[in-house]
């Protein structure tokens, strides 16, 4: 039986590195302030507990300074981080978007797009199986630097990305064994049943109709 090509990781965003002084160098006055209720120093102590992933202390410092300095760039997108790490996908996504929308050229810029980009598709990460010819096999979608996806069983690895265009789904490998799939198709049911509709390979393409479901 040929080999079957499944889905793989979210997205996830390759980290940067935390700078404490990151997002005061972004706010229009240049000059150090100490003054407790500065946003400069708010946004200092927030990345530091983010750091140190206390991150509902992290989320009351990046809340109180962008309360007083809501155009920060940077600070947009790591309150925006520290809300992904707490589970509140939709709420990162809408610091992200304000990030852009303050400056479409930040450092950051390139790491929300693709934060963006993937936010559809975190779901597939983790076990799934497929049930064919009387088996069952099992695929562990997992995340890579840099966004990209890693798929992984007993007899393959392959790297690529995922796309979500509707309810469609399609993986394009960028790396892998001459018998993977150069692309594969899934339509998505939930975040815990897909369909493989096909691949192609080698620019043949074929016609499939498996169920994947979560097996963790």
């Amino acid at each position: 039986m040929r080999q079957i090509m499944f889905i793989l990781s979210l997205l996830v965003v390759a980290a940067l590195p935390y700078d404490q002084h990151a997002c005061a160098a972004s706010s229009k006055n240049s000059e150090p302030v100490q003054s407790a209720d500065s946003p400069s120093l708010m946004f200092e102590l927030a990345f530091h507990e983010l750091k140190e992933n206390r991150l509902k202390a992290a989320k009351m410092g990046f809340e109180a300074g962008l309360r007083i300095e809501p155009r920060n760039a940077l600070a947009l997108y790591y309150y925006g981080e520290t809300l992904r790490r707490m589970g509140d996908e939709s709420g990162a996504a809408t610091q992200y978007n304000a990030s852009l929308l303050v400056d479409p050229k930040s450092i950051v810029s390139n790491s929300i797009r693709t934060a963006l980009q993937f936010r559809d598709v975190s779901f597939l990460i983790g076990k799934w199986c497929l049930d064919a010819g009387g088996q069952t096999f099992s695929e562990t979608i997992s995340t890579e630097h840099g966004g990209r996806f890693k798929l992984a069983n007993e007899t393959i690895v392959v790297f690529g990305f995922f796309s979500k265009n509707g309810s469609t789904l399609t993986f394009r490998a960028d790396s892998g064994p001459a018998e993977s799939a150069d692309e594969a198709y899934y339509n998505y049911i939930s975040d815990d049943r897909i369909i493989e509709t096909g691949s192609r390979h080698n620019g043949e393409t074929y016609n499939l109709n498996y169920l994947m479901y979560r097996c963790e």
